[in-house]
């Protein structure tokens, strides 16, 4: 996730098995991503808002990871 008062940015990246709790290869375009400029949001999400998040006040984000296939 990237954030600030004016975007907000979340990808979902797939990586193979870490090794030694190490990363080494990870997808670098992501996939299931949500983007405030990308998907015109732009109204939605900024400071003073009235129809979405007003980026002036305190907010939570919560994300849910669900498995398919095992």
């Amino acid at each position: 996730m990237e954030a600030n008062k004016y975007a907000y940015r979340a990808v979902g990246h797939t990586c193979d098995a870490p090794t030694n709790g190490i990363y080494s290869n990870c997808d670098r375009s992501g996939q299931c991503s949500v983007d405030v400029h990308e998907n015109d949001l732009i109204g939605e999400y900024s400071p003073g808002s009235d129809s979405g998040i007003d980026t002036n006040k305190e907010f939570h984000v919560k994300v849910d990871y669900h498995e398919t296939n095992g």
